[in-house]
């Protein structure tokens, strides 16, 4: 582990802290202006990169600071070119991020905690228990690392999603602002609207993220739209019921004008007959519908695992996770993705449109006006 005693964690310093740091110590203020650049837009976590800035004061620098680093611990390749890898951290913990390729392009899942508390049942990392959150530079070091990887295989990271180990909003302060070190133009000025961000539902943080005025993408795992089901299969639910989620995801709807994204995993005569369907629409719509919509779409991302929820099962669904589904598979999740696609349509009065892509499951595109959620 890196020795990080009386030094302070540059990460977590702002650019006016640097500057009162410098200028205290005899250097130049506009020196922190640099630094500042190295550390955020070249993403850099070594001292001796920074090549524009004396040796003195990079010395200065490393008496002084560290970074909170991550080093690869473990690195798997899948066959289809997904590469997970299990980060190290400073004090020793791991943590583990996911560089998945696509069409020309890259998306990274990345994680926002060291563990999760919340003990969701299909969830490898429930398994664990909760260590502590990460810290900004953690999260964001893990999208640099990413986006270097993408770019050396010639192709941009594209997206971002906080769908890696831990619940992203019980670690709200340094997830925002890992988010605004990556999308700031002295950052790596990424686009919001390619982040999404991943939630088993916090209401209040739902809420402050709207008052917060975010514009990054926000999902939902849902899971289940049945209190009892969802309460067995994600145990936060007992805190927070479908009622309250659905409340704040209407504010956020409401404040923000962005709809959130719903992820449904399908397990084996737990949530995947007609009445799980009937619940999931009537959660769907009254998630979403506001008095002050203009016209727009849902999102619903259903994917199928094929299996249950067994205690035999569970090693099979931490194997396999969510990389994909076979053809039969695809084929339920399509028929489920239609017999909920009829039933909103039939309440709404729009057609739905269905796209089924491998490797993601189903996603469900619901398209309606403002007055038919008035009429609703």
């Amino acid at each position: 582990m890196a020795d990080t005693s009386n030094k302070k964690n540059i990460r977590e310093e702002s650019l006016r802290d640097l500057s009162d740091f410098l200028t205290a110590q005899g250097e130049k203020a506009f020196r922190a202006k640099q630094i500042w650049q190295w550390i955020w837009q070249r993403g850099v976590t070594d001292f001796a990169e920074m090549s524009n800035v004396s040796k003195v004061t990079r010395e200065l620098l490393s008496r002084h600071y560290f970074f909170d680093s991550l080093f690869p611990q473990q690195v798997q390749t899948a066959s289809d070119g997904t590469e997970k890898t299990a980060w190290r951290l400073t004090d020793g913990e791991i943590v583990e991020s996911v560089l998945i390729p696509g069409n020309q392009k890259f998306t990274v899942c990345v994680s926002s905690q060291v563990g999760c508390q919340l003990g969701c049942k299909f969830c490898a990392t429930g398994t664990l228990g909760f260590k502590r959150n990460l810290t900004a530079g953690e999260i964001f070091e893990q999208v640099v690392r990413a986006q270097k990887a993408a770019e050396a295989q010639g192709q941009p990271l594209s997206n971002i999603v906080f769908m890696g180990m831990g619940e992203p909003l019980l670690n709200y302060e340094h997830v925002l602002k890992a988010i605004e070190r990556i999308t700031a133009q002295d950052g790596l000025a990424m686009s919001p609207y390619r982040i999404t961000v991943s939630t088993a539902g916090i209401p209040e943080k739902i809420k402050q993220l709207a008052d917060d005025g975010v514009r990054f993408n926000l999902a939902l795992s849902l899971h289940a739209a049945k209190e009892t089901t969802r309460t067995f299969l994600m145990p936060v639910n007992k805190a927070y019921p479908l009622s309250e989620i659905a409340g704040s995801l209407k504010y956020f709807v409401e404040k923000t004008g962005t709809r959130p994204t719903f992820e449904y995993l399908l397990l084996k005569d737990v949530n995947d007959s007609h009445q799980n369907s009937d619940n999931l629409s009537d959660t769907v719509i009254s998630s979403t519908s506001t008095a002050t919509d203009t016209a727009t779409s849902i999102t619903l991302i259903i994917e199928d695992t094929g299996i249950g929820i067994r205690e035999e099962d569970l090693p099979r669904i931490f194997e396999k996770g969510y990389t994909g589904v076979n053809g039969r598979e695809n084929n339920r999740a399509t028929g489920i993705g239609l017999y909920l696609s009829q039933k909103i349509m039939n309440r709404l009065g729009h057609h739905i449109y269905i796209t089924s892509e491998e490797g993601t499951g189903t996603k469900v595109f619901l398209e309606f006006s403002r007055k038919d959620l008035m009429m609703y």
